[in-house]
């Protein structure tokens, strides 16, 4: 009886599983690619006009899906590519391999109603494409793409200049930057005026904000994952870019037509010629100083056959900053400061068919980050005397790691997706060189142990459509983590879904747990980047976070306008304890507090990404709040990155064939700060009203000094312009001139706060207080930058 029970359990399952899943014989294979470069297309749309069915591409730019029919009408869409609709034959191969023409004028588009719900309509995502990357205005000549993701709602740039991304209440190493699939632990150049990702490198740009995906794991906030080009498969072509600040040169093409190619991007710095001025600018230092920065990408592309496609890549990027000062006085001294930091990637990648259902993808990397300091001062205190001072720091991590991935199209309503990941880390929390000579010879030098670090991941998702109104984005994924024979393991569960109230209207919700296990400790110092990793160890645990969104979205034609509400929740968040720094002799465990944190707010977006104008307006009403047990008495406080308000506009104007005009306009609320109290006896001038400004002085009012709660008082609004046209010579237009200004009406924006002391006269004789000094960078800066493409 009862093994007749499990026979009609068993064939019920499959009459109503798998009988589905191959009553339709027909299924449908193949790429999208670039038709002049050959570039497979991520996320272009597929919509079978018979079945009324959709699907997209994945990252390899393959798809799949089945028909009851011999032969469909398939309509492809892309961004930025001109719409097309393809007849496909079950059986010929040749019409499954589909090229998408790209735009050259915008403005003649037709567009192409996109009636499947797909992944470039999830909520939380957006996908941005080398068009919009290229009519953002350049900073200094250089168009940065993390730069480009701020304009976004939910996304935030860290002080004035920086690179680093804040999402929705994170800090900076809250997000997982991955360069074709690897992680990259620092991306910024120029102190952060740049990312250390080349723009013209890119062929792909996801960002999500919320409603993670299970394949993706391993911090709270945020995932940024960027594709760069696999090169020109048909002709070499090229471009030389010559801006204020660097020089860039890019070369693709085919090593053998049609099977091998090799994209290349190699970035250098100007500024060790002829940037001096604004290094005063960006750091605020005197004395003889020289910067160096430069990034390099390197890709090959092999097609063995159909099926199997390797492809090896390297990136390597690297900044050095040194000054000298010397003072000649009553004691003649010499300063010397130096500091550096790297990354390098390395992948080998297995794209592979196994069948017309299953796609797997396996690769093996490594990728590594090292930081360096070195300080030195040496002073004359007699004829034969001389006091010197080393101070030495070095600290990195490095991975290797290995991951398969496989997609399993089973049928039209579910695609599966599975894989697994493993990754060794070895952290290098940093070693110090501290000696004194001269008299009283001192050597403190000590070295943090290092750490070894192992971690897996196994993740599984199902991509549901059960009809043609409603897509469930299901998931989960199991993480395990071991150093120091200290065992953690999480489950991450994931869902994210959307539903169509009407052709162009439709609302999604999702739930993401994510988990955390490498720290990253940042100093307080303006503008010089101390990123330093840590493991989770016995005594520091692992950040976890998980957080709910639910928002609205409406598409019609080129315009979207979308809205969303989240929620977020951390636990083991860190800082430094109050009056600690990376440079001591005290482990680093001891150096740090854990918490807990939580943010929340509204986010909208207006976009129109088709015609002669195309742009972003955004606007964020969002809080972000810290609670640690050492600071502020227990008390919740404002996290240093939160900002009440951020609105933002970015657009684009091609008024005639050759000239477009692009501008951004930004405005944000002031960060918050801590004043500190300076000494019992000390004035500090503080204002009533919480957003504090640069003023004038008359030292009338003294009373006792008055401190703030934790980050209690704001700097003032932030708001600048910045303007750029580009002009495109010749009937090719292959050569360009670009104009533009950074800051355009010069406003002094808050970078930071500078706590001083002063002396002034009163009636009861001479006093000192501490004053506060609004410090404001980055003036009106013109730009200039010259392309030529060949």
């Amino acid at each position: 009886m009862i093994n007749k029970r499990c026979y009609l359990l068993i064939s019920f399952i499959q009459v109503l599983v798998l009988q589905p899943a191959f009553c339709q014989d027909y299924i449908y294979t193949g790429y999208v690619q670039d038709s002049t470069s050959g570039e497979y297309l991520i996320s272009a749309n597929l919509y079978d006009t018979l079945d009324e069915i959709g699907t997209s591409t994945n990252q390899s730019g393959f798809f799949s899906f089945q028909s009851g029919a011999p032969q469909v009408t398939v309509q492809v869409t892309y961004v930025g590519y001109h719409p097309r609709t393809v007849q496909m034959m079950h059986g010929d191969t040749s019409s499954h391999n589909i090229r998408l023409s790209p735009i050259v004028d915008l403005n003649t588009i037709e567009v192409v109603a996109r009636k499947q719900n797909n992944y470039q309509n999830r909520m939380g995502t957006n996908i941005i494409s080398t068009k919009q990357l290229q009519v953002t205005p350049a900073v200094l000549g250089e168009r940065d793409v993390l730069k480009t993701l701020q304009f976004l709602p939910g996304v935030q740039g860290g002080e004035e200049g920086q690179s680093g991304l804040l999402v929705r209440g994170g800090g900076p190493d809250q997000n997982l930057v991955l360069l074709d699939g690897v992680p990259l632990y620092n991306t910024s150049h120029l102190f952060g005026f740049f990312s250390s990702i080349n723009t013209d490198a890119i062929k792909h740009l996801v960002v999500m904000k919320g409603g993670f995906p299970a394949r993706y794991a391993g911090r709270l906030s945020s995932v940024v994952d960027i594709t760069t080009k696999d090169g020109n498969d048909q002709k070499w072509t090229g471009d030389l870019r010559v801006g204020m600040i660097a020089s860039t040169v890019n070369l693709e093409g085919p090593i053998k037509k049609g099977r091998t190619t090799m994209a290349l991007s190699a970035r250098r710095t100007l500024v060790d010629f002829f940037g001096k001025s604004f290094l005063d600018k960006a750091i605020h230092q005197n004395g003889n100083q020289s910067y160096f920065f430069h990034d390099f990408n390197l890709k090959f592309n092999h097609k063995v056959s159909d099926r199997d496609r390797f492809s090896v890549s390297i990136y390597q990027g690297q900044d050095a900053y040194e000054r000298k000062e010397e003072f000649f006085s009553e004691r003649n001294s010499k300063l010397e400061n130096g500091l550096g930091w790297s990354n390098l990637v390395t992948q080998l990648k297995w794209n592979h068919k196994i069948s017309d259902r299953l796609f797997s993808t396996t690769s093996i990397a490594t990728t590594s980050y090292k930081y360096t300091r070195d300080n030195s001062a040496e002073q004359d205190f007699a004829p034969d005397l001389v006091q010197s001072v080393v101070l030495n720091y070095d600290a990195g991590i490095s991975d290797i790691k290995l991951q398969s991935d496989i997609d399993f199209s089973f049928n039209n309503k579910h695609l599966i997706r599975s894989g697994i990941i493993l990754s060794h880390h070895r952290h290098n929390p940093g070693s110090f060189i501290h000696r004194i000579s001269g008299f009283n010879d001192r050597n403190e030098d000590f070295e943090y142990s290092t750490i070894n670090a192992l971690e897996g991941g196994l993740y599984v998702e199902d991509e549901w459509k059960p009809n043609q109104k409603l897509v469930v984005h299901g998931g989960v994924h199991l993480s395990y983590y071991l150093a120091e024979k200290k065992h953690y393991a999480a489950i991450q569960p994931r869902i994210i879904s959307k539903y169509l109230l009407s052709e162009h209207l439709a609302l999604s919700g999702s739930y993401s747990r994510m988990v955390q296990y490498p720290h990253l400790l940042t100093s307080d110092g303006v503008g010089l980047p101390n990123d330093l990793w840590f493991p989770s160890t016995k005594e520091v645990k692992p950040e976890d976070g998980w957080q709910t969104a639910l928002g609205l979205n409406y598409s019609r034609g080129s315009l979207t306008i979308a809205t969303e509400g989240y929620y977020r929740k951390m636990s083991n968040v860190l800082a430094f304890r109050p009056g600690t720094g990376i440079a001591s002799r005290d482990r680093w465990q001891d150096k740090v507090l854990q918490g807990e944190g939580n943010a929340y707010g509204g986010e909208l977006l207006v976009e129109k990404r088709l015609g002669n104008v195309t742009g972003i307006v955004s606007y964020t009403l969002s809080w972000s709040n810290r609670q640690f047990d050492a600071i502020n008495e227990g008390r919740e406080y404002a996290y240093t990155y939160d900002r009440r308000h951020q609105f933002s506009i970015s657009g684009a104007w091609r008024f005639h064939k050759r000239l477009q005009l692009s501008a951004n306009w930004i405005f944000y609320t002031g960060k918050p700060f801590t004043i500190y109290e300076r000494g019992v006896n000390n004035r500090l001038i503080v204002f009533s009203e919480k957003e504090f400004s640069d003023r004038e002085f008359d030292g009338i009012d003294y009373g006792f000094a008055l401190i703030s709660d934790w980050n209690g008082y704001r700097l003032g609004i932030y708001h600048r312009l910045d303007v750029e046209i580009k002009y495109e010579i010749g009937k090719l237009r292959k050569t360009g001139l670009s104009l533009g200004a950074y800051n355009v009406y010069n406003r002094r924006n808050p970078n930071y706060i500078l706590q001083s002391s002063d002396r002034v006269e009163t009636p009861d004789g001479s006093k000192v207080i501490s004053v506060l000094r609004q410090v404001s960078i980055f003036p009106f800066l013109p730009t200039i930058s010259i392309s030529q493409k060949f």
